[in-house]
């Protein structure tokens, strides 16, 4: 009976689109005003045609797409008066919204959301674990034929639990990355993103257009990383050291020829520092070591005792001479 009212209200919304005669106005009203379930089906069918209008053209597609493989129901339109394709596309269209409903609606979403203080171990419905370093942000979206995560900043480690049926996939920038199920690091930060693979086989690809269409890069495995830009240019690719993943989790920061620079930026990210160089040559040294978060003043007298340098901290700020 359900199904009934629903088809009819669809029916007249497509009609009224097309344009009804006096008649059709007359039977239309007197439709409606029948029984409350006939106005609740007609405002839900024209809602969703209001959202297919607004959908984002990825969306639309599939959704179209799933109205044509449905189109056994095209005996509605054979019902009523002749309609042209668009229109019964239309109506194909909200057919199908109304029997996919959960394909474009999450039955999770969640936005997390961590600033100075790291959140260790996130438990998703699907028993999927997320951790995130400090000052990371993400949204969190589980459809019925997929798990989507949208990572806009910071660092974040991923142990997917395997589904199938629903793949899970990260967009980070321009970056897209989908698994099944495995463990793998995901850095967006300085409008790059970085993936380190600690288990399985992650699928690495670039967003090329507005769609959200993405192009594959490749596969990595376990104990590889890549670095991407938001170009889709590969800054970096090769072996990683799985011990050397997300090491943030135990408060620690691990560099491996890592320019002095770019140490101090990661102390930056975990104290409130700002530095500066006399001398542009001294942050393009290199630096191998392991130390925590907050150990900023024992990398500094590191530096000093590796390098011929003198630094001197006033408060937040740090400056690094050549002795």
């Amino acid at each position: 009976m359900k199904d009934n009212v629903q088809d009819t209200a669809i029916k007249w919304l497509t009609c009224e689109k097309e344009g009804l005669t006096k008649e059709q106005k007359k039977e239309f009203y007197s439709w409606l005003e029948a029984d409350i379930s006939h106005k609740e089906a007609y405002d839900d069918a024209k809602n969703i045609y209001s959202l297919f209008q607004n959908m984002p053209k990825e969306y639309s597609k599939e959704l179209s797409k799933k109205a044509h493989e449905g189109a056994r129901r095209t005996k509605l339109i054979e019902n009523f008066k002749p309609i042209i394709s668009y229109a019964a596309v239309v109506m194909l269209i909200i057919v199908a919204f109304f029997n996919s409903y959960n394909y474009f609606i999450p039955s999770f979403e969640q936005t997390l959301v961590s600033e100075n203080k790291n959140i260790s171990k996130k438990l998703l419905p699907d028993g999927s674990i997320v951790s995130l370093d400090i000052k990371t942000k993400m949204q969190i979206e589980y459809y019925k034929n997929k798990r989507v995560v949208s990572l806009s900043t910071g660092q974040a480690m991923f142990d997917v639990a395997k589904d199938k049926k629903r793949p899970f996939i990260i967009d980070s920038g321009k970056t897209r990355i989908e698994v099944l199920g495995t463990k793998f690091e995901v850095i967006n930060l300085n409008d790059s993103t970085t993936i380190k693979v600690e288990e399985g086989v992650v699928k690495v690809g670039h967003i090329f257009n507005k769609n959200k269409e993405a192009q594959v890069i490749g596969l990595l495995k376990k104990g590889q990383e890549i670095q991407i830009n938001n170009l889709g240019k590969v800054l970096n690719s090769g072996k990683t050291s799985i011990s050397e993943i997300a090491p943030w989790r135990n408060k620690e920061l691990i560099f491996n020829k890592t320019t002095i620079k770019e140490a101090l930026n990661k102390f930056a990210r975990y104290e409130d520092i700002q530095f500066s160089f006399k001398n542009s040559n001294i942050q393009n040294k290199l630096f191998s070591g392991k130390f925590y978060t907050y150990d900023l003043d024992k990398f500094l007298n590191s530096l000093e005792k590796i390098y011929p340098i003198k630094i001197k901290k006033e408060e937040n700020r740090v400056f690094i001479y050549k002795d």
